[in-house]
């Protein structure tokens, strides 16, 4: 009888030697079956090549403006992809901001505008106009007074001139100015908004409880909190029919001139007043620009902050701010 060879039966290989990068290594299986060895040479050990992936660039998008005369544009110019960009429209000295179009859509004659997660570019052209506001001497010394309650020796005479000739406010009757009479929040922002050339077709929505649509003073008031000239009361309400203090109108008239691109930073009084201590924190820097400014300047070394400001008064802080501005 034949008896057939059996195959052989190979174990794993086992490494002898390990290989480097500049020699071969070695390893070796052993049969179960007959013993036998069997070798052989493991390669030597390669670099790994690096891989270099050229990852783009952040997307980033464009914001051209374009800013008439009479004012300029700052902010951000230059947006990465899904991020916010906010730019800011400037009045100058004597002008107003007419309207904003972006990309080639009016939104109004705001001060600033947000772009929102950022996918394209974008345009924005700011339009001004100058104030058309009388100043000259020529228009006060042609101005018929018509108020007997208004002497021509009074110290706020030329205010109250300014005022009727520019048609920002008017008299209590055809005779009568009140000048020691008090005037409410929603008239002194009806004034200034009417030194401000304010079109009032643009603005109808009010965000204060106590503001009604449609009402006279309703489009001022709204003008004034959507650039944030009043911030109201902080309960929803602004105040309507309350009596403007000394210290609020030196406040908006402050915030108003900020908005207009003044700059209306003040850490001190120019003048030494004995009831400083009552400004309200809230006010001190206004009014301390205020004095600064010659908008308003106490009397007779007294602030009286928390006093109610007569008309008289009002149009003489309004005088003071369109001479500033011009």
């Amino acid at each position: 009888m034949v008896v057939k060879a059996p195959g052989h039966t190979w174990g794993d290989w086992i490494t002898d030697n390990e290989p480097t990068k500049t020699e071969e290594g070695s390893e070796h299986r052993v049969c179960s079956v007959c013993g036998e060895n069997e070798t052989r040479s493991i390669p030597k050990i390669e670099d790994t090549p690096i891989i270099i992936v050229d990852t783009p660039s952040k997307i980033e998008y464009t914001i051209t403006t374009e800013a008439g005369k009479g004012g300029s544009i700052t902010g951000t110019f230059e947006a990465e992809r899904g991020s916010d960009a906010k730019i800011v429209i400037i009045a100058d000295k004597g002008y107003k901001i007419a309207d904003v179009i972006v990309d080639g859509n009016s939104v109004g004659a705001v001060s600033e505008y947000c772009f929102e997660n950022v996918k394209k570019h974008h345009t924005v052209k700011a339009v001004f106009e100058k104030l058309a506001i009388k100043l000259a001497d020529e228009d006060f010394e042609a101005w018929e007074n018509p108020f007997t309650d208004v002497t021509d020796d009074a110290d706020y005479y030329e205010a109250i001139a300014f005022a009727n000739i520019n048609r920002l406010f008017k008299g209590v009757s055809e005779t009568e100015f009140a000048p020691d009479s008090t005037m409410t929040r929603a008239m002194f922002v009806t004034v200034l908004g009417r030194l401000a050339g304010v079109d009032t077709s643009l603005y109808e929505i009010v965000d204060f409880d106590d503001v009604v649509e449609g009402e006279w003073y309703a489009p001022y008031v709204a003008w004034a909190a959507e650039n944030e000239i009043v911030i109201g009361y902080g309960n929803g309400c602004f105040g309507v029919d309350d009596e403007v203090t000394i210290e609020q109108a030196a406040v908006i008239i402050a915030r108003y001139a900020e908005f207009a691109g003044l700059d209306v930073t003040a850490e001190a009084f120019e003048n030494e007043y004995v009831d400083a201590k009552l400004v309200s924190d809230w006010a001190l820097s206004q009014m301390m620009w205020a004095d600064i400014n010659g908008i308003y300047s106490g009397n007779d070394g007294l602030l009286n902050p928390q006093q109610k400001a007569p008309r008289s008064l009002a149009a003489q802080m309004l005088y003071a701010l369109a001479v500033e501005l011009n």
